[in-house]
């Protein structure tokens, strides 16, 4: 099985980011996970957001527009 996750990055202040989450397994279509408060600017949250993913085995693909990861893992 495929799993494919999506986050999309969404400035709130000049140090505060809101993350929404994607989840989808196979082809089926997106399911909404949830929000994800963080501070720190977009850059600096998708850069920790590619480590956290590569470290935990995920392969990124390219990037869609500057503000929306998406990976996926074989499970």
């Amino acid at each position: 099985m495929t799993r494919e996750s999506k986050m999309v990055f969404k400035a709130r202040k000049a140090d505060a980011v809101s993350i929404e989450c994607f989840v989808r397994d196979g082809n089926e279509p997106w399911r909404r996970q949830g929000v994800i408060p963080r501070k720190g600017t977009v850059a600096e949250n998708i850069a920790a957001e590619i480590a956290n993913l590569e470290r935990f085995g995920w392969t990124l693909y390219d990037v869609e527009d500057g503000n929306t990861l998406t990976a996926w893992k074989e499970f």
